[in-house]
């Protein structure tokens, strides 16, 4: 008398995960054959959608205010005419300072997201992201990154921003590579705030298309130096699922402390910009 398949298939496991191999190779080969076999405009906006899945998350923290930033601070500049430029030759260039702060973030988030420890977290918070969906492996991201740079920097050349795209590569290698947003949270956190204000840097540059401005309008990018590197953290907040283990719960913790006792420094900080300001005719 002949068993069931279920039977049989419980009474040799060898036969069962041969089986289950063959599916899964299968599987593989059939999503190799589907993506081989798209149409040019197909496999074009694939990977136009690979890229753009890379930075969808920092266009809210990063593209948006950085090019808000560059922008409104070219504006008020012009209207108050401590710059030779007219709002309409400011507004003129925001689809470029918009490109130039797209184009450095997507090296950095390509390098961020092929960490071994940031798929594995993204495969739990952000499934949908590239390396953990399985749109690229670590090594195809990799290639990605350094072909994207040229790229970068070229563009940089042309609009405007180029000492701040380098500046970018330091600090893409000394968090990413280096692994120094997992070492301190210090450290992490000042990484973050530094990356925040050489992106509003580079594009005022942008915007301002090579004019230069008085050096106290800097000390607004500090300010907003110092609110990021204490308040940052709190981002990671929405991710705690993925970060368990990770020590990052521990570092959000700890520099929301932080970030009270800074609050105090911070008023008085605000106090003394506002009064130079003032003197300033601002």
């Amino acid at each position: 008398m002949e068993l069931p398949l279920s039977q049989t298939l419980e009474s040799q496991p060898s036969l069962k995960e041969a089986l289950s191999k063959f599916d899964s190779s299968a599987h593989q080969e059939f999503s190799t054959i589907t993506t081989a076999s798209m149409l040019p405009h197909h496999r074009l906006f694939y990977h136009l959608h690979t890229i753009w899945l890379f930075t969808y998350t920092d266009l809210k923290t990063i593209v948006f205010p950085s090019s808000a930033f560059g922008i409104v601070t070219a504006l008020s500049s012009s209207m108050l005419q401590t710059i030779p430029l007219q709002p309409t030759s400011v507004l003129q260039r925001l689809p470029a300072v918009f490109l130039w702060t797209w184009l450095n973030l997507l090296p950095f988030c390509i390098g961020n997201q092929r960490q071994a420890g940031a798929i594995l977290e993204d495969k739990q918070n952000k499934p949908w992201r590239p390396v953990a969906s399985g749109r690229l492996t670590p090594r195809q991201a990799i290639h990605l990154q350094l072909s994207i740079y040229p790229l970068v920097l070229l563009a940089s050349a042309l609009i405007g921003g180029i000492p701040q795209s380098l500046i970018l590569i330091v600090l893409e290698y000394w968090y990413n590579d280096l692994e120094n947003d997992k070492r301190s949270c210090v450290t992490r956190n000042l990484i973050n705030a530094s990356g925040f204000m050489v992106y509003s840097s580079g594009a005022l540059a942008v915007a301002l298309n090579g004019e230069s401005l008085p050096s106290q309008l800097y000390q607004w990018q500090l300010l907003a130096c110092a609110v990021v590197a204490t308040t940052g953290h709190s981002q990671d907040m929405a991710d705690q699922d993925g970060d368990r283990g990770d020590c990052l719960t521990l570092v959000s913790c700890c520099t929301s402390i932080l970030g009270v006792g800074f609050c105090w420094v911070f008023g008085i900080f605000c106090s003394r910009i506002r009064s130079q300001y003032q003197n300033f005719g601002y």
